[in-house]
């Protein structure tokens, strides 16, 4: 996703990316076979207000500038009618500032997911994002390694084509 150094005039500017980011980066790990994936917001919710660092972030950093301990927690997670689909999700919040939240998707369409961060002192953030679910995807076709032809001469090419989608079958 962009940083950009200010408040961009359109949001878009960073939306539109984002979101083209994660779909294609989602896009990828299904057409590789991944059958759950975890999306996580930008950098600066872990370096945020923390100054210098000699050492990697890790899971287990959060940016809270106070540095209090922050609990997170799921608020929604809504299909395209509004319907409450948090019962088919597993929370693992055991560990402060940490969320993870598995689901295996049983159709397609976009999902509404709200996360929301509380410090200590009860400070705190909520962040939105939609998670598009894509129940079949296209058949994907290889590119020819040589994609050139020479007059008079004839062309042939075996194309390598695969299904990222788990039992379907090319015809």
């Amino acid at each position: 996703s962009p940083f950009p150094p200010g408040i961009p005039k359109d949001p878009q500017e960073v939306i539109r990316p984002a979101v083209d980011g994660t779909l294609r980066a989602l896009n990828a790990a299904r057409e590789a076979g991944i059958p759950q994936a975890v999306v996580t917001s930008s950098v600066a919710a872990v370096c945020y207000g923390r100054g210098g660092r000699e050492t990697p972030f890790t899971e287990d950093d959060w940016t809270d500038p106070d540095g209090d301990d922050v609990a997170v927690s799921l608020v929604t997670f809504l299909d395209e009618e509004g319907n409450d689909r948090s019962a088919e999700v597993t929370l693992d919040d055991s560990t402060p500032g940490e969320l993870l939240i598995q689901w295996t998707p049983t159709t397609d369409g976009t999902i509404s997911v709200a996360v929301r961060a509380v410090d200590t002192a009860g400070a705190g953030q909520t962040q939105t994002f939609d998670l598009s679910v894509l129940d079949n995807a296209p058949p994907v076709v290889g590119d020819p390694q040589f994609p050139s032809a020479s007059v008079g001469t004839p062309y042939g090419h075996d194309f390598a084509i695969t299904d990222p989608n788990p039992g379907d079958t090319l015809s």
